[in-house]
C-alpha cells in the first residue's frame, strides 16, 4: 500500500509528521513517500554482508521537489522496498536552508528522522554536539570499493560519523558559443575578460567558498594541522590580488550564486560562471549542447583547490531500528544505487565500480579530485564571517589584498582562541 502526502508547515514550529493530512502554511514544503509491505524479514549474521532491512525507517533529504535528485532518491526507495519486503521508508524533504537547524533542534528534543542526507558541511559540529551517530565500529569492512578521499570526508577525529554518497566541488561553467579558446590557466581567464568576455564573480560570504579554489592555485593555506590560520603567510594575498584584477579587468561581482549567475548565464547576459553541479541540471536544459564546463584554471603555483565535500548519510543517534537504519544507508549508496544517483542526478561517484559518461559530471569528479578536503575541525567556524568579509571589502577596493588576507587570517586566529587580539578593523587603505 502507497501513500503519498504534502505538508507544509512554518519552519520555526516544531516538526510532527503524519500521513493523509495537507496544511496550508509559509516555510520549507515537506513531501512524504510512505510505503508499507508486510512483515517477514530475517538480518543476516554477518556485518560484511548485505543484510535485510525491516522495520521503519525515516528519512530527510534537501532535494528540491521535482529536481532529478529526487527523481534518483525515489528510484533508490523503489529498489529497497523491493529487496525487503518487511520495510518502511517515509523520505521528508526539507530545504537546504533549514534542514541542519531543524535536525539539530528535534534531535536535542528526543526526535528528528531515523537519518538524513546532506553535505558534511556541519559535520564536524554536529558530531562534537552529538546530533549524529559514530558508525566507526560498524562500517568496518563495509566502504571496500569507497575511495579513501570520500571515507576520510566523513570522519571527525580519525572515526567514522556518516556513509558517503558523493563528493562535490565547484567549477567553471562558460558558454562554448562565445568562449572558443580554453580557460586552462588564470593567465587565460584574465586574458578572456580583457577581451571583454563576461565574467560574473562571487562576493560577500558565499565568495569566501565558491573562490577558495584561487587560493591553492597561488600556492596559498587556510590552516595548518592544529587549525590555526596560516593564509597570510603566501599565497592567499596574491589570489586576491588576482581577483582584483578579474574585477578591474571587466568582471561583474554577484552575490546570488543562481539568480544573478545561473539565470543571466542561462539568458547569454554572461559568458562564465563558477557554480557547482547541483545546477548542473538547470544549465543542461537552457544551454543545452553549448553548455561548456572546465575546472577553476590553474595557477602559477599549482592546480586550483576548490573546497572538496561529501555527501552523505548521517544516522539519529536516538533512533530505535539503529541496524536498518544503517544498513539502508549502505544499500542507497551501494553499486547501483551509486550509479543511479550518476545517471539521473548527474553527482560525483565516490565508489570505484560506477562509470560516468558525462563528460560534465567527469569535470566535477576531478574538480574534487584536485580539491581541498574540507577541514571538520571547529575552527573552521570561524572560517566564513572573516573571510566573507575580506572577500567583500578587498573586491571592493575598500582594503588592499595584503592588508585583508592579513587581518581576516588575525581575526579567524582570535576567535579560535590562537592568541590575543591583534588586528585592527577593516579601513580603507
Amino acid at each position: 500500500m502507497r501513500r503519498i502526502s504534502m505538508i507544509s508547515r512554518p519552519i520555526f514550529k516544531r516538526m510532527s509528521f503524519c500521513a493523509f493530512t495537507v496544511l496550508i502554511g509559509i516555510g520549507c514544503i515537506i513531501l512524504l513517500l510512505t510505503v508499507m509491505k508486510p512483515a517477514q524479514a530475517t538480518p543476516l549474521d554477518n556485518a560484511g554482508d548485505t543484510q535485510e532491512i525491516s522495520g521503519t525507517v525515516t528519512l530527510w533529504h534537501a532535494y528540491g521537489p521535482g529536481s532529478t535528485e529526487e527523481a534518483a532518491l525515489m528510484q533508490i526507495i523503489s529498489n529497497a522496498l523491493a529487496d525487503n519486503q518487511d520495510l518502511t521508508i517515509t523520505a521528508t524533504f526539507i530545504s537546504f536552508s533549514d534542514i541542519y537547524r531543524l535536525y539539530e533542534t528535534e534531535v536535542i528534543s528526543g526526535g528528528g528522522p531515523d537519518m538524513f542526507v546532506a553535505s558534511n558541511d556541519w559535520l564536524g559540529h554536529e558530531a562534537r554536539l552529538g546530533v549524529i551517530s559514530n558508525l566507526d565500529d560498524y562500517l568496518q569492512g563495509r566502504l571496500t570499493d569507497v575511495y579513501t578521499t570520500a571515507i576520510e570526508g566523513m570522519k571527525v577525529d580519525g572515526e567514522l560519523y556518516g556513509v558517503p554518497e558523493s563528493s562535490k566541488a565547484v567549477a567553471l561553467y562558460f558558454n562554448k558559443s562565445t568562449i572558443t579558446t580554453p580557460l586552462n590557466t588564470t593567465t587565460a581567464l584574465l586574458a578572456a575578460v580583457q577581451n571583454d568576455k563576461k565574467l560574473a564573480l562571487t562576493t560577500d560570504g558565499a565568495g569566501s567558498y565558491f573562490n577558495f579554489g584561487f587560493f591553492g592555485a597561488f600556492g596559498g593555506e587556510l590552516v595548518n594541522e592544529s587549525g590555526r590560520c596560516i593564509a597570510k603567510e603566501g599565497g592567499v594575498a596574491p589570489a586576491m590580488q588576482y581577483l582584483v584584477d578579474l574585477v578591474n579587468a571587466g568582471a561583474t561581482l554577484i552575490t546570488d550564486t543562481w539568480g544573478q549567475g545561473g539565470m543571466p548565464f542561462c539568458a547569454g547576459e554572461i559568458d562564465m560562471y563558477i557554480d557547482g553541479m547541483w545546477d548542473l541540471g538547470a544549465l543542461q536544459a537552457c544551454l543545452g549542447d553549448d553548455l561548456g564546463l572546465t575546472v577553476i584554471p590553474a595557477g602559477p603555483e599549482d592546480f586550483a583547490k576548490p573546497m572538496t565535500g561529501i555527501d552523505g548519510f548521517y544516522v539519529n543517534p536516538n533512533t530505535t531500528n539503529y541496524t536498518s537504519t544503517v544498513e539502508l544507508a549502505l544499500f542507497m549508496t551501494n553499486q547501483e544505487s551509486a550509479q543511479i544517483y550518476v545517471d539521473v542526478a548527474g553527482h560525483v561517484p565516490v565508489r570505484t565500480d560506477v562509470t560516468i559518461s558525462d563528460p560534465l559530471v567527469a569535470t566535477f569528479a576531478l574538480a574534487a579530485e584536485q580539491g581541498w578536503p574540507r577541514y571538520q575541525g571547529s575552527q573552521m567556524n570561524n572560517y566564513w564571517s572573516p573571510f566573507g568579509d575580506m572577500m567583500t571589502w578587498v573586491l571592493a577596493g575598500d582594503v588592499s589584498p595584503e592588508k585583508g588576507v592579513r587581518m581576516a587570517c588575525d581575526k579567524m586566529n582570535w576567535l579560535n582562541g590562537f592568541g590575543p587580539l591583534t588586528f585592527l578593523p577593516f579601513i580603507k587603505r
